[in-house]
């Protein structure tokens, strides 16, 4: 996989802006547990951290049902994230990648 340069980097980023009116949408889908505790409250930790990195907002919008095993962690729609990473920085960098690659399709 190739490296963005900055301009592309740059492209992707107004263009997300335009689409999306400058926020990140991050919707959390899991059971009333700790495992969901976790991952909201990290979430919420590192929005600043991931709004300065998309260089827009950050919603993080928590939805539970007892239907899903495991927590699903959408972004912008799309499904990114299943399970509870072992750290916040994988967190991070898993949701980073999610959002390269949805600028990426909306950009084609």
């Amino acid at each position: 996989m190739s490296r963005l340069t900055r301009a592309q980097a740059s492209s992707f980023i107004r263009y997300h802006l335009l689409i999306c009116g400058g926020k990140t949408k991050i919707k959390v889908l899991c059971r009333r547990d700790y495992i969901c505790y976790t991952l909201v409250s990290w979430l919420y930790e590192v929005s600043e951290v991931l709004s300065s990195e998309f260089e827009e907002r950050v919603e993080v919008v928590e939805e539970y049902s007892d239907s899903v095993a495991l927590p699903e962690v959408y972004v912008d729609g799309e499904l990114a994230v299943v399970g509870l990473p072992s750290e916040e920085g994988y967190l991070i960098e898993s949701l980073k990648h999610a959002v390269v690659t949805l600028r990426k399709v909306k950009q084609s």
